[in-house]
């Protein structure tokens, strides 16, 4: 009877001790549930001090230091509450979010892979490791997870925007593009700011400039001013579509505020230079640029050509070299060679090189045409060199140098007046066209033309002041008009800005002969030998003068200096022949 007592004792008591946990558990719950989570924890505490074997209380207090931010606790309670139960999702999910807070992403990935193994019907376990996985630059597997998200939950906004970052940050911008036409089929229902953001961002990927900078260009009407990310975008858009005036103020100020953006900012405004063809600002610019095994042979090539552009052949030919020991196919090697191996009269190959410019994408394969023309000029194969002018027009038709070329061509193939018709339509469609008139100028000559020669070298004096052999050239040539005035004021003129060259004492000494005045015209030609003792032709004017004064001896010993120096003609030579010894 004292046992059936007894009994009955223990189990009134033991009932109202688990009546008592069940009442403070509840309060705890309750408490966690209004976000009271520090007198839950009291609760919990309690609890687990009466019954240190109930792994719920573990459970409940983990999520509640998770929500105090108190993490080292809530994995410890996670921890303890798996020493009981190991195949509870939402442990394992807590403390993987834990993990995720604290950049330990394959701890987290690992208790999230549970998480999503006990239970494959859950949204927010696959979201939270796609979200691990993209922390982690897994994309792939990042993409597999959020795909999962949208099987289970068909408008999952969230997970389809994690979609289109990830193909976005793959570049994958086909099915970026198309789960953004999906998230619009949302109607009202979500960010258009994020799909403006994502369609700039993909557009310019898939190489849609103009649609990326129309996107780009909404964005800023919205934010007022673009974040450095969309400027880049921006800026790279007007390079890809040559707008290099618009792309370079863009990049400078990426290249001055943003180091992420540097160098790829820098490359893109050496480019902008260089197509621009200002090659001084494109060689300060990709000096700048840490060579790698990805640039080196396209910032060699430029800069190889940029040096040869401003006349540095030494630093051309360096980088040219280091081009050649890694891509001898690049289209700016080919060029340059065939220029120097044209330099060179090493004509064929330059020929060959110029030809494997333009088959390997040398952008201006007018210039080619041009350099290949000026090498069958040199060869006196004018057909060939017509030809190639008529290739460089059909690109740019309306270019006046390559115009002039052909005319010079026609000029020294079948005619001079065949050449001038070139030349005048040359000049014509560019009167500010240099080598257009100087062509035209010397045909002139030729055809002893020298009036109209005449205006085209003043003209050029204009153009190009700094040249000072057009004042000598409207001398010589007003003196072969007989208009000795003019003659005397040009070489005149020619003297007072310089006075070191022998060219107006030589003109002068020829306009002092016209007027029968060979004794100053002797000494106009001392004058000019002094500074050019090696001119062959002085000497042999001078010695006329002298046979002018019946100066025989004289004339004799400046005709034989002449004939040395390599020229001759009729006169001095029958002179030579018949008076000296």
């Amino acid at each position: 009877m004292y046992r059936y007592i007894i009994i009955i004792i223990l189990i009134y008591f033991g009932s109202n001790g688990i009546c008592q946990e069940n009442l403070i558990f509840s309060q705890a719950k309750n408490l966690a549930n209004t976000k009271k989570f520090d007198s839950a924890i009291v609760k919990l505490n309690e609890l687990i001090n009466l019954n240190p074997n109930e792994y719920n209380y573990y459970k409940l207090r983990a999520r509640c230091y998770y929500k105090l931010n108190k993490y080292t606790e809530s994995i410890s309670d996670c921890n303890n509450f798996m020493k009981f139960i190991t195949t509870d999702p939402e442990t394992y999910n807590l403390r993987g979010l834990i993990f995720f807070k604290q950049n330990l992403f394959e701890k987290a990935a690992e208790d999230f892979s549970s998480a999503v193994t006990l239970n494959n019907t859950t949204r927010d376990y696959f979201f939270n490791l796609g979200l691990c996985y993209k922390k982690m630059t897994q994309y792939e597997k990042a993409i597999s997870n959020f795909k999962k998200c949208v099987i289970i939950k068909p408008n999952d906004k969230d997970s389809y925007y994690k979609l289109v970052e990830c193909y976005n940050i793959l570049g994958d911008y086909k099915n970026g593009l198309i789960i953004l036409d999906s998230i619009k089929n949302f109607k009202r229902d979500f960010d258009p700011l994020f799909v403006l953001e994502q369609e700039s961002s993909l557009l310019f990927k898939k190489k849609e400039f103009n649609l990326a900078l129309k996107k780009v260009n909404e964005l800023e009407k919205i934010y007022g001013k673009l974040s450095d990310e969309f400027l880049f975008i921006k800026g790279l858009s007007y390079y890809y579509l040559n707008d290099y005036n618009q792309a370079i103020p863009i990049l400078n100020s990426l290249i001055e505020n943003n180091k992420d953006f540097y160098s790829a900012s820098i490359l893109a405004r050496a480019n902008c230079y260089f197509h621009k063809q200002n090659y001084e600002n494109a060689i300060k610019d990709y000096e700048k640029i840490n060579l790698n095994a990805k640039n080196k042979a396209e910032i060699s090539s430029k800069l190889g050509y940029s040096y040869y552009k401003v006349g540095n052949f030494i630093k051309a030919d360096f980088y040219f070299n280091e081009l050649e020991k890694s891509n001898k196919n690049d289209p700016y090697y080919y060029f340059y060679m065939g220029i120097v191996n044209s330099n060179k009269k090493k004509y064929e190959i330059a020929l060959n090189q110029l030809y494997l410019a333009l088959k390997n994408g040398y952008k201006d394969s007018a210039e080619v045409y041009k350099y290949s023309a000026e090498i069958y000029s040199k060869q006196a194969n004018y057909k060939n060199a017509i030809q190639c002018i008529d290739s460089a027009l059909k690109i740019t038709p309306n270019d006046a140098v390559l115009i002039s070329v052909k005319g010079m061509n026609y000029a020294l193939s079948s005619g001079l007046n065949n050449g001038l018709e070139y030349l005048n339509r040359a000049v014509k469609l560019n009167p500010e066209c240099v080598s257009c008139l100087k062509n035209r100028a010397n045909v002139y000559v030729e055809l002893k033309n020298y009036d109209l020669a005449i205006n085209d070298f003043k003209n050029l004096m204009i153009l190009d002041s700094t040249d000072e052999g057009y004042l000598y050239y409207i001398g010589l040539f007003s003196l072969y008009l007989k208009k000795l005035n003019e003659a005397d004021y040009y070489f005149q003129k020619l003297l007072l800005k310089d006075s070191n060259s022998y060219y107006p004492y030589f003109g002068l000494a020829l306009l002092k002969a016209n007027q029968n005045n060979y004794t100053q015209a002797i000494e106009f030609s001392n004058k000019a030998i002094e500074l050019a003792p090696n001119q062959g032709d002085i000497y042999i004017n001078r010695g006329k003068y002298f046979l002018a004064l019946n100066k025989e001896n004289e004339a004799c010993l400046d005709f034989k200096i002449a004939k040395k120096l390599g020229v001759t003609d009729e006169e001095s030579l029958g002179f030579m022949k018949k008076t000296c010894n």
